[in-house]
């Protein structure tokens, strides 16, 4: 139950990550050539993070699924402001929702770039949730097999 509630907790850190990005965005802006590099570095230590908080004896998927069930909650809430609501609440819940992908934003667009001419943001976080509940199934796995 402890554990259980420590993932679940620690599936907020996209959010604190993509606020922190957001000003080192202002203040420094950089390029698609950085950025896409640093998404990639960040779904790489999202899997390390996975495998450091995973228990080896526990079901694998249900463990990545909690880590990210933070951040499903950010889709929904998302989901909801682009295809409900046809905007973003003027508030810190409609910037946070934003902020939680941001830091795989630019690796998404790059990846789904070939496949579609549709300029829509709410597939790109589609995918990065994907990616993120991906990455930590991988590094829960591999607690299982180390």
């Amino acid at each position: 139950m402890i554990r259980a509630m420590r993932l679940m907790g620690a599936g907020a850190l996209p959010l604190f990550l993509g606020f922190l990005l957001d000003r080192l965005l202002l203040a420094f802006p950089a390029s698609g050539m950085v950025r896409v590099p640093l998404s990639v570095l960040l779904l790489f230590a999202w899997g390390y993070f996975a495998f450091r908080l995973s228990d080896s004896l526990q079901n694998a998927v249900l463990q990545a699924f909690l880590l990210c069930a933070f951040g499903l909650l950010m889709l929904a809430l998302t989901l909801y402001q682009e295809l409900v609501m046809g905007s973003y609440w003027g508030n810190i819940l409609g910037y946070g929702t934003q902020m939680f992908f941001l830091p795989w934003l630019s690796l998404a667009a790059f990846m789904a770039a070939p496949f579609t001419n549709i300029i829509r943001i709410w597939p790109l976080y589609i995918i990065i949730w994907a990616g993120l509940f991906l990455t930590g199934c991988v590094g829960c796995i591999r607690k299982q097999y180390r």
